[in-house]
This record gives structure tokens, sequence and C-alpha cells, in this order.
């Protein structure tokens, strides 16, 4: 089955993070211990529980948990317990422990943007762009509401905030915003891929838009032009029409040969030369007397 949108940024995110450790190229580390903690803070500000004295990452965070380990192992010599196939032991660490890294904060640009990573591997999603432009963490608490808040203010990515019945939601919409938040995340190449389909599709929009204009502008002149060959036809069957003068009767030909034309595809095929305002004048006055017919059977 193919990945949803938001499960192939969170792979995207967690692949850069298992870069930026070292795991997967040994001398690349670039995760400062600062941004180590800011990660934690957020995996477990946002997916914790706490059990007696002791926080615990809740169950279904494998991937959040496998990257959890390795930072604890990393910069706290934290034995996380792996196992053969690669997973770990649900991470389990005291109150005591935890504080090193749940008292909040973080040093630079950095940890704001792991805390955020975290914040979303843990309770994130993001629409698929098909069906609109919305990124949205699903907080536990109160305090995770806030310090995901402040991050994303702190991008200057507009957060908005509502309560459901589900719980507290922080979100970034529109799609100039969503790009940033992909950017601010380390999900770069989602990021490029959504401004190209936003170009895409803004295109399409536009020449949809055109084509609708253009439908519209014809079925004007369609509208506009059955009236006044049903006032001629009018004239015709009364036998009017031939004791007119001659352009006018020239007018009513060109209308009726003509039907899907504009007045200005019309005045190209009248003899002569005549502006748009003079060929409109004579079928007005066309369609005048054979409102005057009309009223005169009327009195009959």
């Amino acid at each position: 089955m193919k990945n949803s949108y938001s499960a192939s940024v969170r792979e995207e995110l967690i692949r850069r993070t298992f870069a930026e450790l070292g795991i997967e190229e040994k001398g690349k580390e670039r995760l400062k211990p600062c941004c180590g903690d800011a990660f934690l803070r957020g995996a477990f500000l946002c997916a914790g529980e706490v059990r007696g004295e002791e926080i615990a990452l809740a169950r279904g965070r494998q991937d959040l948990s496998v990257l959890c380990a390795h930072i604890l192992a990393r910069f706290y010599g934290e034995d996380a317990g792996f196992l053969p196939d690669g997973a770990v032991h649900p991470l389990c660490l005291s109150a005591r422990f935890a504080a090193a890294f749940l008292s909040g904060g973080g040093v630079c640009e950095d940890c704001r943007k792991l805390f955020l990573r975290a914040a979303f591997l843990a309770c994130g999603t993001v629409t698929d762009p098909a069906k609109g432009y919305r990124a949205v963490f699903r907080c536990a608490s109160e305090e995770a509401e806030r310090e995901i808040r402040d991050a994303l203010n702190g991008f200057s990515l507009e957060p908005g905030a509502s309560r459901t019945k589900k719980g507290r939601l922080v979100y970034v919409k529109k799609g100039e915003k969503l790009c940033d938040l992909l950017v601010v995340l380390g999900a770069p190449r989602h990021s490029m891929r959504l401004q190209e389909y936003m170009v895409e599709t803004s295109f399409r929009s536009e020449q949809q838009r055109k084509v609708n204009s253009e439908l519209a502008n014809v079925q004007k002149v369609v509208n506009g032009a059955q009236g006044v060959i049903a006032d001629i036809r009018f004239l015709t069957e009364r036998g009017v029409l031939d004791a007119m003068p001659l352009p006018l009767r020239e007018a009513a030909r060109l209308r009726l040969e003509n039907p899907d034309l504009s007045l200005k595809e019309l005045c190209r095929l009248f003899p002569g030369s005549i502006s748009k305002s003079g060929l409109n004048h004579r079928l007005q006055k066309l369609s005048a007397r054979a409102g005057e017919i009309r009223e005169e059977e009327k009195k009959k």
C-alpha cells in the first residue's frame, strides 16, 4: 500500500535525523547536545506518558523511540536496550533524569527546529496537497500547545489553535506557510515538491479561468444575437424587412448568416467600413421596429 503524504514527510524527517546523528555516515555528525535535548523534549512532551515517577514514550512511536534512543546513547551514555531487529524497548526515563531536557529551553535556532521536528513525529500530520494545505499538531496538554505555538511563531509561521473533543490542535495553513514549515522541520524535498505543485495548480486554475471567461463571452454573444435574430425573422415574416433601408437589410443579412460572431467580427464582413457602435445601432433599429409592430398587433 502506498504511504500517505504525511507518512512520506515523516520518512524524510527520520532519515534526516539519522544523518544528522551520523548513524548512516560516521564523521558526519551535525546534531549538537542542546539540539538533542530539544528533540527529546519535543518527543516526550508530545508523546510522553507519566507512569508513577517515570516518563515513557507512548506506544506506536517506534521510529521516534529509535531516534530518542540514539540521542540518549550519544549525549547521555544511556543504554536504551536495542533489540536484535534494531527496535528498542519502550523508552522509559526516571523523572530525575528526564528533568535534564524536560525543563525546556534550547540555546540556538536549530534547537527550535529539532523541537518542532520531534513534536511533529510525535503528534503531527500534514494534509495531502491535493486535498488542501494544512499541518496539524494534536497536543496532549496545554504546555505542549503553548510551546509548539511559541516555536512556530519564532519562525513567523502564523499558527492557529482550536479545541476539539479529541484535544488541543495547533495548525499551520496556507501553501506558502506550509512550505516554510516543511523546511523548518527538515523536509526540504517535500517543500520543493509542494512549491512545484502550487505553481502547477495556480497555472491550471488560471488557464481554466481564461477558458471559462472565453466561454462566458461566447455565450453572451450568442444570447445577445438570438434576440436580434428573432426580431429580424419577425420582420421578415411580416414583410417589413424588404421595405427597410439597404443598410438595415445588409445588417440583418449578416446577423442571420453569422449568429455566433461578435459585433467586432461582423464589422469585418460588412461592405465598406463600419464601427461596432454603428453596426449595433442598426441592429437595435431593427429590434426597435419589431417591438413597435408587436405593440401595434396587441392593440388590434
